[in-house]
């Protein structure tokens, strides 16, 4: 063969590799194939392919389909095979720090929407009022204000939840995400403390709608944390996820206690497809496995948000001689906190029913509506009989009420993950965040509701 052949033959070997095949890599730039002893003085001499084929480094065929989906599934299995083997042998939670270090960033999640509600007297009798001289608009903000900053809460709650589970960026990893958001939060709360020592009294509007961007700021990055904390709590064992329902619980329950002694003090001193592709069969396999819990656990939040603290807040005393400050702090956030966390707490012991049967108990928790609302809610504006008169049936409904909030909300979100493949329950904790914001969402929406019920009597 001449030497022009062998030549073609080198350049065909070269286009095989796709770059990855590198013929010169031997002394002063020459290739390996030249110095071999089947090529003297420039020419080509006879030898088997085999023979040739051995002075050639491996074919690398990097990156092709093939082995980007041979990587993969192999990426697959070994998380699948981690997952199942921290399930079956739990690493040692050492002091219960991991389980700790979860409840407070349960306790962050809530940090932001508590700390609005629990300012709503700061909000509506100081920054917001003006007196004789408030206008229409500033009047309907100041009535209103639970509301307007429910709505500026939960829609970018939701929103961020809806985006952190469908746009899966940076390859969907959870924990820059979660430093981000957490940043954020950071910035606004120091923002927002600004904005209280400043006189706002020649601009109340300015400063109601100030404080609104503020709530859709901060709470669009805990909707980002939220879902993620979720995501990522999912591949623990199930207690881990109740870590988190039982910081939110905490919290709450803790600001209550604080709320109480400040009233007290104040008295004494007066890629194989495209992305969105694979993401929707995984989405829709997920929702497919845990559609029953998701609804599950938007009713649950639906109920409770569509009675508390809009309804619950506003029902009056009969029998019990305690003034409303106190009552509602008591009997209405007080009580709730705290036996809601009870019933976190309790599923750390049972878990009954199973996830089966378990939204029987949701749907069950319908029956506090009429126990609400036809109870003494709102006396002065109803026209509507009140038909449970007594204080202990209020009492006891609120009880049961929050209970039931805790025990199922915990059920089904230690559950949900559990319910599908291993290496899917990071997705089913992000939708089960998604929906549970999206109850809440709903159930602010719908507490306005009870108040033109109570006037068609």
């Amino acid at each position: 063969m001449s030497g022009a052949g062998g030549d073609d033959d080198l350049d065909h070997v070269r286009l095989t590799g796709y770059g990855k095949r590198d013929a010169f890599d031997g002394p002063k730039g020459e290739s390996i194939w030249h110095q071999s002893p089947l090529f003297k003085n420039g020419v080509y001499e006879p030898g088997s392919t085999s023979e040739r084929e051995q002075f050639l480094p491996p074919v690398k065929l990097d990156p092709g389909w093939d082995g980007m989906a041979n990587n993969a599934v192999i990426r697959r299995s070994s998380t699948q095979q981690l997952i199942s083997e921290m399930q079956k042998n739990p690493p040692r939670d050492r002091m219960r720090m991991v389980y700790i270090i979860m409840m407070i960033h349960g306790i962050a999640i809530l940090i932001p929407w508590n700390m609005f509600i629990n300012a709503k007297a700061y909000f509506e009798n100081y920054k917001l009022d003006q007196g004789n001289q408030s206008s229409a608009a500033l009047l309907d903000y100041k009535t209103n204000f639970m509301s307007y900053v429910g709505m500026a809460s939960q829609w970018p709650n939701f929103l961020m939840n809806l985006i952190n589970l469908c746009c899966q960026c940076g390859g969907g990893r959870l924990g820059p995400k979660i430093v981000v958001s957490i940043f954020i939060m950071i910035v606004m709360f120091v923002f927002t403390v600004v904005l209280a020592m400043i006189d706002s009294s020649d601009w109340p509007e300015t400063f109601f709608w100030i404080t609104m961007a503020t709530a859709v700021v901060i709470n669009a990055a805990v909707g980002m944390y939220q879902n993620s904390m979720y995501g990522l709590v999912a591949v623990l064992p199930m207690k881990y996820t109740n870590a988190v329902i039982l910081g939110n619980r905490f919290f709450r329950h803790h600001l209550e206690l604080s709320q109480l002694k400040k009233k007290e003090l104040k008295e004494k001193l007066v890629h194989q497809e495209p992305l969105i592709k694979v993401l929707m069969k995984s989405f829709g396999r997920v929702i497919k496995e845990i559609w029953h819990l998701a609804f599950g656990v938007f009713f649950t939040f639906f109920i409770t948000l569509a009675l508390f603290p809009a309804v619950v807040s506003d029902v009056k005393p009969l029998q019990v001689k305690m003034h409303d400050d106190y009552w509602i702090a008591v009997f209405c956030f007080l009580f709730f906190n705290f036996f809601a966390t009870v019933g976190n707490f309790a599923t750390e012991f049972v878990k009954w029913p199973n996830s089966r049967w378990v939204n029987v108990l949701v749907i069950l928790r319908v029956l506090f509506i009429p126990l609400m609302v036809l109870g003494n809610f709102r006396p002065d504006l109803r026209t509507l009989p009140v038909y449970f008169n007594h204080d202990a049936i209020f009492i006891a409904s609120v009880i049961l009420f929050a209970f039931s909030s805790g025990y199922c909300s915990s059920l089904l979100m230690m559950y949900a993950p559990k319910c599908v493949n291993l290496n899917d329950s990071p997705i089913a904790g992000m939708i089960m965040a998604l929906f549970l914001v999206f109850g809440i969402l709903s159930g602010i929406n719908c507490s306005r509701l009870w108040g033109y019920i109570i006037k068609l009597g």
